[in-house]
Formats: C-alpha cells, structure tokens, sequence
C-alpha cells in the first residue's frame, strides 16, 4: 500500500520487527509541533492529563513510528493527523454537551516495535487519550491491542494491513486500510464461484516478501473445490518458460502471480501467449496500489496483455478523489519530517484522524466506550481516499480499497466497477411491458403469437421458449452514435444453449447478444451450467471470447450494454445497483448494427414452454456524460 520501494519497508507492515535496543519516546503536544498560522490561528497550550477531566480540553493520540525503518509512513502519518485536529480547533472545536472542548494531540514514537508500543502505549494512556490513531505497522498494533482494549479506548490504524490485526475479538480496534489477504482470496473466489475455473497453478519468485500471498490464494482456492496443480519458486525470470511448458501441460486454468514488478509479470504472460495458453489467463498481483506498474506489464506482454487479471490491494492516489487537494495543503504546512508529499499513509491517516473526531462530536461525549460506538457506527464518511461505508463486525474498513482489473481489447476495466464510476445515459426509450400491446416501433422475428404474452405475467414480457425454436427476436431500430441498453429479467435455462438476453443486430450473420443461458460445459468455454454470455458473431463467425460466467443464483438477472465508438461492453448485475464486468467486444469496420432489442434462443428441452420474462427494456437516445472507468496506459 505504500509508494515507498524498498523492500524493508514494506515488510514492516507485515511482520514484527526485531526489538530494537535504546528505546526512545517523543512525546509532544500540539502546541509545540511545527504549526503554521494559516492552519492554526493561535497555539494549543499544553496541559496536565488532570486537566482533560475538567472538560476543557479532549485528548487524542497518535502512536507511530518515528525513528525506526517505517518512520517514512508514521511521520505522514503524525503529520497528518495534525492537520486533522488543527482544522477543527480552527474551526471551533467541538460542542460537547453544550460544552466548548479544544483538541488536544499527543504523540508517542513505537519504533513499530512490540515492546516499545507497549511503552508508548501506555505513555499515550497516562496521558488521558480517549482515542488513538496507530500503530504503524500490524507487529506493534498486535502487541497493543489488548492494552487498549482493556481500558476500553478505540484505536485505528491507518496502515496495519496484516490480517491478524482484526481477527482477535478486540471490539475497540479498527482500520482504515485495506488487510492483506482481501483482494488474493477475492481473486481465488471469483476464479472458481464466477469464472468456472477448477485449477491454477502459482508461480513465485524467491525471496520475494509477498509470497505469504499464495498460501492465502491457495487456501481459498482448494477450499472451494479448486485443484492447484502445481507451485514453482524460481530464483530467475529465465525459467519462465519451461515452467509454463509444464503448467500448459498440467491444463490448469489460470496462473497466479504475486510480484511487484510489472515487467516480470509482463514476459510471464508474453510467454504464456507465445505458447498458445490463451484460455489460460495470468492473475497478477502486484501488491500495491500503483497503477504505474501497469505500463510495463503491457510493454513487456506485447500482444500478451489482454484478456490477463491484475490485483491492487490499495487505492492509488490517482484515484484518491481528495488527494491532490489535500496534497496541496500537506505540502504547504512544511513538515519538517517527511512534508515533501503526503502519499497513501498520509490521507488513509487523515481520514482516520478525521473519522475519530466525527465520531467524537456525533457520541456528544468524551466517554471512550460512546466514541468507540460511534466510529462502528461510521456511514457514508466522504474522506480524502473516498466515501467510507463504514467498518464490518471485525472493525475492518468497507469498503476494501483496490481492484481487480482485466486488461480487454488494450483497456483496463475494473471487474466490480464502483457504480459511481460507470457511465451516466439518459434512457429516452423505456418499455416496462405494461398493457395489451407492443410499442409499435417492436418487430417480431421467428415468432408466432402462442408463444408470447403480455397478460401470462401482468407487468412482463412472457417468451415461452420451445424445443429447438431456433433464435426468435424482438427488435427496433437504434438510436445513433453511443447508447446504453438495459433489461432485467427472470430467466432459470435448464438445457444447453437455452438463452435469453439483450440483442445488437445487423444481420443474422452479425450480432451481439448478451444474455442469460445454460450450457453444461466445462471453463473455459461454458460456466458449467447456469451463466451469463457475451457473443460476438461476424460474418458468421464467433469473435472473441464469449466470456462466459456463473449466473449467481436464480431469480432476476440485470444485463447493460454499453457502446462507445466500436466498442461494446457488457455488464451483469443481481440487483440493478452493483454491476460485475462481463466482457468487451470492437466490431470490425464493416459492421454497422441497425436495430436492438430481445432475443430467445430454444434447445434440446424436455419440456416445452420455458418462460422467459423480461420485466423492461430501455435504451438511451446516445447521450454520454461520463466514460468509462478504464485505467488507459
């Protein structure tokens, strides 16, 4: 999660640190910290902890590391957080029972060690603090927990990213950032419950600080039924491929990667390409949330880059909607430790400052039991990373920052887009099904009236699909330039290449259809059943993937399709509201669809008559106000 390199760094979130010898405390009030006028009108005096129970001042703490080999992340983080409490003593303070209180900030240095956290966190508790942003790292933030717990103040760490960390029953703990194994299970799990895959293979490099990543892979992967068909640690990129060789000969469906460089993971999937592993995807995690990697994986895979996965286990600032403004303000404070850029450990800490002091002034109270209520009950905090829905059962944030990305057609298109970031139509044409008849721009193919209705199930288009009807379609004319279409649908397919879906069409030699079928084949060509399918026929041929899918239980199933320019991307949604990518297709020059609409297709079926409802059909008149969420090289 860090922007900082060196390896040592990084692990310190991961692993306990050796103890260090000499231990050293800072502790400072705010008032004699490096201030400027434009974020603090007047200093904050010092006062005695004694003091903080009168209720004239309420306290606060930061426990980081200062001097040992993050103090990079903990001085960001310190600096930081005075920005935070600075802006509110700006601004007032806080109202508490009608009470003006005045924000105090102490700190105290761990050295991101176990032993000295313990000190400092005493330290901090001496003091009086009714809350505490830290630790640092997960090592030292472990060794504090039950300290903190047991007096029943809230701690939340803006960086301690091991999954250890919230899974020790502590109710007083929480954290801003996202844990380690998150996304590497989330991979494994839509590997096999969304894509069908039942194997993978795991390559490692030796040495490498991350591969605690495969085991966590590995895990959740075989405890859902998948089969790893190999691992392999290699000490070089050389043996690339006679391991792919071996891998490609072992027919496992994916390969996972956890690697921070870009170019490695890039001549990995170039290799497997030139081999011929196409339906055998790379599912790369980089560890990080630096989308700069990006550009090298695509300069070292050539025409090896698409249709492979990449994990971020953070937000990259980029992405940060606050960060450059909050950058700004950061920069100009000049800090003295570390005040050259905020990074990710800034603004994560900064919201988490941020958060503590809502919460603080939402419980109306100085009792730490009603603040640590109150962070728990967080909603919708709109912070400098992004909107904070809020924290799970475990304290852990929601949502967990990073992405799964798949690289399509030379974009890179999130796997879960944030429905906030998909583009924005304005639906002119809606159909909703209402009535005895059809709108009369609708025009029937391959259909005759016994088999659909508008009165079978008020309020929906009925199709009842029979035994090898062939491709019926109900279709209108486009609207020019981009659009989107939507339906949604109750649809349960029981016999292969039943389907029912949306329809791009300019003849029957060349189509689009995104839809909802069966088909009891296994990956990579079918989901194994029950799924979602993106088909891209030209000139009588299929092109591309089909990108089939698991359908995620029965029910009502929410297809869009998107097109922008010659691009057409699909998407498929449970309830309307959280869309998962399905696929992308570029049509070639001489395709021009002409009409849209709905399309059955029957089969081989025991029983005749399998209902397809369509509840609604809309599409937009071409009017694009926001693009797409690709990450463009």
């Amino acid at each position: 999660m860090l922007t900082h390199r060196s390896s040592y760094g990084k692990r310190c979130l991961y692993f306990i640190l050796p103890v260090v010898t000499g231990v050293v405390i800072l502790l400072l009030l705010l008032g004699g910290m490096h201030q400027t006028e434009s974020v603090l009108a007047a200093p904050v005096q010092a006062v005695r902890a004694d003091q903080i129970a009168a209720g004239q001042v309420i306290t606060i703490g930061v426990q980081a590391d200062l001097s040992g080999g993050a103090q990079f992340a903990g001085w960001r983080q310190l600096n930081a957080a005075q920005m935070a409490v600075a802006a509110v003593n700006q601004a007032g303070g806080l109202d508490i029972g009608g009470t003006p209180y005045t924000v105090t900030l102490v700190y105290a240095d761990s050295q991101c060690n176990p032993t000295q956290a313990i000190t400092a966190a005493q330290t901090l508790l001496d003091l009086g603090v009714v809350a505490v942003l830290g630790d640092t790292c997960s090592g030292a933030t472990l060794a504090i927990e039950p300290i903190y717990a047991a007096e029943g103040i809230p701690m939340v760490s803006a960086s301690a990213t091991g999954p250890d960390v919230t899974e020790q029953g502590y109710t007083n703990t929480f954290r801003v950032i996202t844990r380690d194994d998150t996304w590497t299970t989330r991979l494994a799990s839509t590997s096999v419950n969304l894509y069908g895959m039942q194997s993978a293979a795991i390559i490692e490099m030796d040495g490498f600080w991350g591969n605690w990543a495969s085991e966590a892979f590995s895990n959740t992967f075989t405890s859902l039924s998948g089969t790893i068909t190999s691992r392999h640690t290699l000490t070089s990129t050389a043996a690339f491929t006679d391991v792919l060789t071996q891998i490609q000969a072992e027919g496992a469906h994916s390969i996972y990667f956890p690697y921070t460089d870009g170019s490695a993971a890039g001549l990995l999937a170039r290799i497997a390409h030139d081999l011929g592993m196409t339906d055998t995807p790379l599912a790369w995690y980089s560890m990080d949330g630096d989308s700069s990697q990006l550009a090298p994986f695509e300069d070292a895979a050539g025409e090896g880059a698409d249709m492979n996965f990449v994990m971020f286990n953070m937000r990259g600032i980029a992405d940060m909607p606050g960060y450059a403004d909050f950058n700004a303000a950061y920069q100009a404070e000049g800090f003295p430790n570390f005040g050259d850029e905020a990074q990710s450990v800034g603004a994560l800490a900064y919201d988490a400052a941020n958060i503590i002091l809502d919460a603080i002034d939402r419980a109306d109270s100085t009792d730490p039991q009603d603040i640590r209520d109150k962070i728990a009950s967080t909603h919708n905090y709109e912070g400098v990373v992004g909107t904070y829905t809020g924290f799970d059962d475990k304290g852990d944030v929601v949502p967990q920052w990073g992405d799964i990305l798949r690289r399509l057609n030379g974009e890179w298109l999130s796997q879960k887009p944030d429905s906030n970031t998909l583009p924005v139509f304005d639906f002119t044409r809606t159909d909703d099904f209402v009535g005895e008849e059809l709108a009369p721009a609708w025009t029937w193919t391959n259909m005759d009236a016994e088999h659909w209705s508008l009165s079978d199930k008020p309020g929906y288009l009925r199709i009842l699909l029979q035994p090898e009807q062939g491709v019926s379609m109900l279709l209108r004319p486009v609207p020019q330039g981009d659009f989107e279409l939507q339906t949604s649908l109750i649809f349960t397919p029981t016999a292969n290449f039943q389907f029912a879906g949306l329809m791009l069409y300019q003849d029957i030699s060349n189509t689009l259809s995104l839809g909802r079928a069966f088909c009891g084949f296994g990956y990579p060509f079918c989901a194994g059943g029950d799924g979602v399918y993106f088909d891209h026929i030209e000139d009588d041929t299929m092109v591309g993937d089909n990108f089939a899918m698991r359908a995620q239980g029965p029910g009502t199933v929410y297809l869009r399709l998107i097109r922008q320019g010659n691009r057409y991307t699909a998407y498929v949604s449970g309830d309307g509201a959280e869309w998962w990518l399905v696929g992308q297709h570029v049509t070639g020059a001489g395709v021009q669809f002409t009409h849209m609409g709905l399309v059955t297709r029957g089969a081989v079926q025991e029983e005749p008559g399998i209902p397809a409802d369509f509840d609604l059909f809309r599409s937009s008149a071409g009017f694009l106000s926001r693009m797409l969420p690709i990450v463009v090289k």
